[in-house]
Order: structure tokens, then sequence, then C-alpha cells
């Protein structure tokens, strides 16, 4: 098997932490010897580090696979050098202190390769490497809609447009993302719990973000009275109700004021303050006039479509992404497909901004 095959057996290993991991770097490590694996580790919550180099004590030598270069663990490194490991392949490098164990390896004999599968270490850990050069979090723009843009009929009735294929998918982009942020129309329209919900591997449940500017949320909702470790957090006007937020908060729910009297609710504030709570990645599901929000805005990192094959139609049905819209196409934001594939009837494209703006005109 060639180098690039186990770099990316690595990057499997690494991304069983998602849903595990709550803050990255994923990582993973995966000791070869020709075509035979002599050990292999994923922060997965299974076992430790420490754990895992206890079982491991021989003196092997081979080839260490590394998805992100790792922080100067003592343990680690006395384990690499009494396994006589000859050569250490890294796909990216750690995001603190670069080459910090690159030069400790090489000052060791240790020969060392930085760059193997670059783009593909970096993707696994581009939250860690976004969070620390903007002031807002990672945010991931997903929604499903029909051939024809629509994300249910005129009456409402949107139970289910994407296949279940798809719908896991998007569980797993839940279980990968600190929080999951709606719209109080989506909440009153849909009433969504919110959660992750997957059959196989960890599955945990992000904290819920409401965007209300009015505070109308129902008391009675029931996303409110669920009995799980997820954060429940609302975004909202400083002047909207105070009584009801003081009943909110009784329900252990954070309310999260912006001060900027603009309409809408101006969204560099509500990142920036919703990172400062230590919301480092957002998975934001709609509806139409928040998905128009960000995009205008340019806030996303990445954005997820889901297109079944199944035409609605009617002019008032609702549209993956509403709001006032751009006057002119060259107002409009363009993008890269990264990535497109199908998951039972759906095709999912993948896609980022075509143009990365600097941090000066769009804080991301």
């Amino acid at each position: 098997m060639n180098k690039k095959l186990w770099m990316e057996k690595a990057l499997e290993l690494a991304r069983q932490g998602e849903g595990y991991v709550l803050h990255q770097p994923y990582q993973s490590l995966l000791l070869v010897s020709g075509d035979d694996i002599l050990f292999s580790w994923a922060e997965d919550g299974k076992e430790t580090l420490d754990e895992a180099l206890n079982r491991q004590s021989i003196k092997q030598g081979g080839i260490l696979y590394l998805p992100y270069e790792p922080d100067m663990i003592p343990k680690l490194r006395l384990w690499i050098l009494h396994s006589g490991i000859i050569r250490i392949e890294i796909s990216s490098l750690n995001a603190f202190t670069p080459n910090a164990f690159v030069r400790w390896a090489e000052e060791n004999k240790i020969e060392v390769h930085v760059g193997l599968l670059k783009k593909d270490g970096q993707k696994l850990n581009e939250v860690l490497y976004h969070s620390i050069t903007s002031d807002i979090p990672f945010i991931t723009l997903s929604f499903g809609m029909s051939l024809d843009g629509k994300i249910a009929t005129v009456t409402g009735d949107s139970k289910y447009i994407s296949g279940n294929e798809s719908r896991v998918f998007i569980h797993q982009l839940r279980n990968k993302h600190q929080a999951i942020l709606v719209g109080i129309n989506t909440v009153k329209v849909d009433h969504p719990s919110l959660t992750t919900r997957l059959d196989q591997g960890i599955s945990r449940n992000p904290d819920k973000i409401i965007l209300d500017s009015n505070l109308q949320i129902d008391e009675a909702e029931p996303l409110l009275y669920q009995n799980n470790l997820a954060r429940t957090i609302i975004v909202t006007r400083k002047e909207s109700n105070q009584a009801k937020k003081t009943r909110l908060k009784k329900l252990k729910v954070i309310i999260v004021e912006v001060e900027n009297p603009s309409t809408p609710m101006d969204l560099y504030e509500i990142l920036t303050k919703l990172k400062s709570i230590g919301i480092e990645s957002i998975l934001v599901e709609g509806g139409g006039t928040i998905h128009f929000s960000f995009i205008k805005s340019k806030y996303f990192n990445r954005l997820y479509s889901t297109i079944s094959p199944i035409i609605i139609g009617g002019q008032n049905a609702k549209t993956a992404v509403s709001g006032e819209g751009f006057l002119t196409l060259n107002n409009a934001v363009k993008l890269n497909f990264d990535h497109v594939f199908q998951l039972g009837q759906d095709y999912i494209f993948e896609a980022t901004q075509k143009f990365d703006n600097t941090k000066e005109n769009n804080h991301a």
C-alpha cells in the first residue's frame, strides 16, 4: 500500500472522533511496516493516548502517519524514540506551535515529511485553524430542497423532501458541529428538536441557537424542555420582553442580548457574542431568510445543498434561500463546488466561497 493510502486511512481513523472531540484537533496515530499495521489509535473515547501507548511498547520500527502535527507530549516522544520509528509522515501542521514537533523529530535523527494530503488534513481540522484567526465561529450552511429549489409546499408540507440516506448525512453534520442555528420562524412552524439521531457511532446533541429578535418563542415549545446536555441559546434584542427573559432563564435557557438596534439584528455582533461564550462551530439550518443573511454577509465557510428528485412548484412555496435577494448577478455570491456526491436518490453539493475575503471586510 502506498503512503497516500496509508494517510487516507489515518485521516479516516481521526474522523472517528467526530461527536466525541468537542474541540478539534481530530488526531490519530497509524504505525505501519510494509503492508502491515503495527499500531493504531484514534481519539474517539474508546482509549486514551496513554492507555494506547502503554499497550504498544515493543521496538518495531516502521513509518508513523499523523493527520495533525501533535503537541510536544513527553510520553508520545519517548514512545516514538523507543519504537525505533524511521520516518514520520504528517498531513498538516500544528495550529498553535507549527513545526515544533517536526524540529524535535529531526533533532533526534528521524526523517519527517510534512504535507502528505495536506488539503485533506487541513479540512479535517478546519474549525481549529479558523478559530485561531477569526473572531466569529466556523459557519456551515445546510439546506435540503426539491429540484426546483423549494423546501416546502405552499401549505408548508416539508416532511420529507430529502431521502433517508441524506438525512443521516445531515445528522452526521450536526454531530460534528458544536451548535445548530435556526430562526424563530422555523421553530414556530416546524417545532424542531434540533438533536442528533444516529444509529451508529458516537452521537452528541449540539447546542441549540435560536435567532429571535422580538422574543416570540412560545414558552411551551418542546425544545425548551429537552433533557440532554446541550445548551439552549436564544439570541434576542436587549430591549425585548425582560419578564419573559427571566422566565426562560429559569428553564436554563441562555439569553444572548444584541445591543445594535439595526433591523434585522446585526449578524456580526451575534456571531462574536456566540464565540465569546465558547461556540466555535455552527451548522445553520434555516430558514430561507436566515440563509440569505449569512450568504449576503459572506459569514460562511462551507455550504451543503441537498437536491432531491422531486418538483414542488408554487409561486409562494418557500425556497431554501429567500430574503431580499441580490439585485444584480455581479453582487451575487459565487461558489466553488468542492465535492458532489450521491446518497440514495439525492445529490449533495459541497461548496465554498469562490473568493476568500479578508478579515477586514468580512471578519471571517
